[in-house]
């Protein structure tokens, strides 16, 4: 199952991934640049952490080093969905038409299924450590 579910994330980053080099090859200018360049690289991250995990290599890892790099990619995933979210609504409040595709769905309707589930995370999580 754990497989299955690091497949799908290597998809739907590679979506994203080809979502952002359509707009860069579109020379789609109505989104923000910096936004397009943190989305793509995190994306390729999360694959190459994806594979990682999904070849079984994590053992090759100091736990101590691979911890860190853990806590710090999650912080990172908050900030990405984060920029997701703002990256399609900035497109589609601005009525780009050259990013008017199903993939721009697809990435605003996934970034707001991310947030929630963020959310409700850090919810339980705050629930579990302070109030429970």
């Amino acid at each position: 199952m754990k497989n299955l579910i690091l497949f799908i994330v290597i998809l739907v980053n590679s979506l994203i991934i080809n979502y952002i080099n359509k707009l860069e090859q579109n020379e789609c200018n109505c989104s923000r640049p910096w936004y397009k360049d943190f989305i793509k690289y995190f994306s390729g991250v999360t694959i190459f952490i994806s594979s990682f995990i999904i070849l079984n290599l994590k053992k090759y890892i100091h736990d101590t080093f691979y911890n860190s790099i853990e806590c710090i990619y999650h912080i990172l995933g908050i900030l990405n969905v984060y920029i997701l979210f703002r990256f399609t609504q900035d497109i589609m409040k601005h009525d780009c038409e050259c990013s008017n595709d199903w993939d721009r769905k697809f990435v605003y309707y996934y970034s707001l299924i991310s947030t929630t589930i963020y959310v409700i995370w850090f919810i339980i999580s705050f629930y579990n450590e302070y109030i429970h």
